[in-house]
């Protein structure tokens, strides 16, 4: 996601997503469940219910989400969508990823990105 487009969404989504942007960083092919996830679960932010999205990145190959508060249902919202990432290209967003590790380091890749990591040695 560039910049300027995480600006305006936390800027949109404010009271969800409080921190700065050092807090915030996942692979591209994941901006559109993410934004989706922070969508619906403004839908759903109204007192009592509240949640805070603290942290949002990659590790192991899969999309990680630190909060705070938040009722089960969007404890739901967020386990789907750390799910869903298992099987969305966290390069390019296509729907038919898989686990691929090179060397150290785990991704969830798609058939195209994998053949491409697999040309950079």
């Amino acid at each position: 996601m560039e910049k300027e487009e995480f600006k305006a969404l936390i800027q949109q989504y404010r009271w969800l997503l409080p921190s700065a942007n050092k807090f915030y960083d996942w692979p591209s092919g994941w901006d559109e469940i993410v934004v989706q996830l922070v969508k619906d679960l403004q839908e759903e932010i109204c007192p009592p219910n509240y949640v805070q999205l603290v942290q949002i990145k990659e590790k192991y190959g899969q999309l990680r989400i630190l909060f705070h508060e938040g009722t089960d249902s969007m404890k739901g919202k967020i386990k789907a969508t750390e799910e869903r990432s298992l099987t969305i290209c966290q390069k390019c967003g296509a729907d038919d990823a898989k686990s691929f590790t090179k060397g150290h380091r785990c991704y969830t890749l798609c058939s195209d990105c994998i053949q491409n990591e697999e040309k950079i040695d």
